[in-house]
Formats: structure tokens, C-alpha cells, sequence
């Protein structure tokens, strides 16, 4: 208990939200969903990524998955030859724009990585 209480601390300090989440008491789709987006908190764990370009991909890959009914992965693909950059890319900032809270989508839907028609939001 001391290490969590050391941890939440941190995370306060930081400004980080933190909680401690048992897979007993959330919806199956639900952790599955967020321990997927889990590893791209920060851009740099995904090489060729920076702020600057991460800044100006954002709104097309927002829109482009908001205006199409294929899946989303397919369109972050697409979107991944369209820039240039290496395949899982787009993917990965999708996951990074959930995982800090900047977009939003129903995390309680069956698993993310199988959905089509996925309705992004930005947060306020």
C-alpha cells in the first residue's frame, strides 16, 4: 500500500491522472481497450514522431476516421503511405491522442482494434 500511496503522489505531482484499476470490477471490452492504448503515452516510445508532425497529421487522421466507414486501422494504414511515415504510426497516434485524453471514444465498445465506423471527440 506504501508503494501505491508513493505512486499516486507522483502522479499527483505530475498532474497525471492515476487510479488503481481490478479487471474484476470494469467490463471485459473496457480493459482490454485501455491496456491497448496503455504504451503510447508519450511519443517518444514510437520512433519518427515528434510534436511538430504529430500536430499536423492530428486533424486529418480525426477526420478521416470520423467521415469513413471502413476500419480504423485500414485508415491509419492509408494514412501512413499518404505521410510517408512507417506502417502503425497513425495507429500509434490515435492510441496517444486516447491515452492523454486530447480525443475520446466509447472505451467500453467491443475491442477498438476490431471496430469500423469509430466516432472520435475532441475533449474540452
Amino acid at each position: 500500500m506504501q508503494k501505491f500511496e508513493i505512486e499516486r503522489r507522483f502522479f499527483e505531482e505530475k498532474g497525471i491522472d492515476w487510479g488503481i484499476v481490478i479487471d474484476e470490477q470494469q467490463p471485459a471490452n473496457l480493459i482490454f481497450n485501455l491496456d491497448w492504448i496503455y504504451d503510447s503515452y508519450y511519443l517518444s516510445a514510437k520512433q519518427g514522431l515528434n510534436p511538430d508532425n504529430v500536430s499536423y497529421v492530428t486533424p486529418y487522421i480525426f477526420d478521416a476516421i470520423n467521415s469513413s466507414e471502413e476500419s480504423f486501422i485500414n485508415i491509419c494504414l492509408s494514412l501512413d503511405k499518404d505521410f510517408g511515415y512507417k506502417p502503425g504510426s497513425c495507429l500509434f497516434i490515435v492510441k496517444h491522442m486516447l491515452t492523454n485524453k486530447i480525443w475520446s471514444t466509447d472505451m467500453y465498445k467491443d475491442k477498438l482494434i476490431n471496430q469500423t465506423n469509430i466516432q472520435l471527440q475532441i475533449v474540452e
